[in-house]
């Protein structure tokens, strides 16, 4: 993900469901008396869940003037790309849905898939977010 979006790393706080929340938000958090949506990145992509460990996290993004944060399985450490590492999407052939991808890093042996976190709640996802914060005490 591109860094400037992203506001806090928080350790997995406890998370308070909603009811009737969009399947992929796991709830809501309250750091320093912010109400933020926490959305499952795992059920947002359609990949199967993973038990939380002591590396999982929520990276609390700015997404579409809001802030969101997504359960990741851990952050390792910020990386640095110049654009001749980054292949663009529209230049790879894959057959899964590059929707959410920007393009893959190259460094070394290693490939990086870019995620564009702007895209991982759509319009409509973000209309279901916003309903379901109305219902929640502020």
């Amino acid at each position: 993900m591109d860094i400037s979006g992203v506001r806090e790393i928080l350790r997995l706080p406890e998370i308070t469901e909603v009811p009737h929340s969009p399947a992929f938000v796991e709830g809501v958090i309250n750091p320093r008396g912010t109400v933020i949506p926490v959305i499952s990145l795992h059920k947002r992509f359609g990949l199967d869940e993973r038990e939380s460990t002591n590396e999982t996290r929520v990276m609390v993004l700015s997404v579409g003037g809001s802030l969101v944060g997504g359960i990741v399985d851990s952050v390792s450490e910020v990386m640095m790309f110049t654009d001749d590492q980054i292949e663009p999407m529209e230049r790879l052939s894959v057959s899964i849905s590059a929707e959410y991808i920007t393009g893959v890093a190259k460094m070394g042996d290693r490939l990086v898939i870019l995620l564009d976190y702007e895209k991982v709640l759509g319009a409509n996802e973000r209309e279901a977010v916003e309903s379901m914060l109305e219902t929640v005490p502020q």
